[in-house]
C-alpha cells in the first residue's frame, strides 16, 4: 500500500532536516536568518505575498485558494532552539506546496532578546489574524503517549499594600509588625489549591516593609481568571491592626480548552493511525495572548532533544494537526490534489 501524504512528507522533512538545520544555524543576525529561511522554503515555493523583519521577528505569508488561515509560530531564545525552528520552517514549506488547503499561511519567528518583554509578542502584530495557531514549543510526552498542549494556566500579579504601626509598642525589639503581617500572608497564600477542579498556585515574588508601610507581590497561576481573582478573598481588610489593600493584574490570560479541539484531536489521530492526546500545562506562556483572537491554539509541537536524530514521528504529528484543522474548511469538489485524493482513499 502506498504511503500516505503525511508519511511521505514527514519522511522528506526528516531526510532534509540536517541540511536545513545547518543552513539556519549558520545565520549570524536577523537579516541572515530571514534570508536563509527564504532559501530553505524557496527551494520549492516562490509565491510569497510579503516578508517582514522588524523588532526582532520574521513574518512570511503565502496566499492560497482554500478557506482556512493558519499561523505557525516558532519562538527562538538562542541557537539551541534552531532544531524547532527548522521543523517549523520545514512544515511551513510542506503546507505551502498545497495552496488549496488554506486561504493564508503565515510563518512567524519571534526572536527573544535579553530584557525583551514577553508582552511584545503581540505588539505590531495586530494584523496576524488566524483560524488556527500551531506553536512549536518542545513536545511534552508522558511515556510513549504523544500529546499536544491545548490548555495553559494564565499568569496574574497579586499586589498587597500594608499600612499601619511599625511595631508592637510593648515589644519594640520584635521588629516591624507590618513585615510580620506580610509574612503571615505569605503562609496563607503560598499554597496550591484545587477549586472546583481548577488548580491555582500562588507564589510569593517580593516582600518589602518599613516602619509603617509594606508591599507583597505574588504570582498567581490559574486555568481560570475568576479562580485567580478569588485569591483576593484570602486577604483580610485588616490583620493585627494593619490595613491591607489588594489588587490583581492579568499578565497572560488563561488558555482554556476550546470547542472544536476534540474534533481536531480525533481527526489528527485518524490521519496518522495512532492516538494523540490534548494536555494542559501549568506553565504560563505568552502564546495565550492570542487566546482572544484565534479559535484553536495547539502548542507543544516542537521536538524533544532525543527526537532530533529522527524527526519524522513529530513531523507526522505536526502535519496531521495542520490537515485536521484546515481540512474542515475545504470543499473537496473545489480542490483536487494528491493530498485530497489520498485523504478520500483513506476514508
Amino acid at each position: 500500500m502506498q504511503a500516505s501524504w503525511i508519511e511521505q512528507e514527514a519522511e522528506a522533512i526528516s531526510q532534509r532536516f540536517a541540511d536545513d538545520y545547518g543552513l539556519l544555524y549558520q545565520s549570524n543576525n536577523l537579516e541572515e536568518l530571514a534570508s536563509n529561511l527564504l532559501t530553505l522554503i524557496g527551494k520549492d515555493c516562490d509565491s510569497y505575498v510579503s516578508r517582514v523583519t522588524s523588532g526582532g521577528d520574521i513574518t512570511l505569508r503565502i496566499e492560497g485558494q482554500g478557506k482556512g488561515k493558519m499561523l505557525l509560530l516558532s519562538s527562538v531564545h538562542g541557537k539551541d532552539d534552531y532544531h524547532n525552528l527548522t521543523l517549523t520552517a520545514s512544515s511551513f514549506r510542506t503546507l505551502a506546496l498545497e495552496p488549496g488547503l488554506f486561504q493564508e499561511l503565515i510563518l512567524l519567528v519571534v526572536l527573544d532578546k535579553a530584557g525583551q518583554q514577553h508582552h511584545d509578542l503581540l505588539r505590531g502584530r495586530e494584523d496576524l489574524q488566524a483560524d488556527y495557531l500551531l506553536a512549536f514549543a518542545p513536545a511534552y510526552k508522558e511515556g510513549e503517549v504523544e500529546t499536544a498542549v491545548v490548555a495553559r494556566q494564565g499568569l496574574f500579579s497579586l499586589e498587597v499594600e500594608a499600612q499601619g504601626q511599625a511595631s508592637i509598642p510593648q515589644r519594640p525589639l520584635q521588629g516591624s509588625l507590618t513585615l510580620d503581617v506580610l509574612a503571615t500572608l505569605i503562609k496563607r497564600l503560598a499554597v496550591e489549591i484545587v477549586e472546583e477542579e481548577d488548580e491555582v498556585s500562588v507564589i510569593p515574588d517580593h516582600i518589602q516593609a518599613d516602619k509603617e508601610h509594606g508591599r507583597l507581590s505574588c504570582s498567581v497561576q490559574a486555568f481560570n481568571s475568576q479562580t485567580a481573582h478569588n485569591m483576593l478573598a484570602m486577604v483580610p481588610e485588616e490583620l493585627k491592626g494593619i490595613v491591607l489593600t489588594t489588587g490583581i493584574e492579568e499578565i497572560y490570560p488563561a488558555l482554556p480548552v476550546r470547542d472544536g479541539l476534540a474534533e481536531v484531536l480525533t481527526g489528527a489521530s485518524q490521519l496518522i493511525g495512532r492516538s494523540l492526546f490534548g494536555v494542559s500545562r501549568a506553565q504560563p506562556d505568552p502564546i495565550t495572548l492570542w487566546s482572544d483572537r484565534v479559535p484553536v491554539i495547539i502548542d507543544g509541537l516542537g521536538l524533544e532533544e532525543q527526537q532530533i536524530i529522527s524527526c519524522q514521528p513529530q513531523a507526522e504529528v505536526v502535519l496531521a494537526f495542520a490537515l485536521a484543522c484546515l481540512y474542515k474548511k475545504i470543499e473537496v469538489q473545489d480542490y483536487v490534489s494528491s493530498f485530497a485524493e489520498n485523504l478520500r482513499a483513506q476514508n
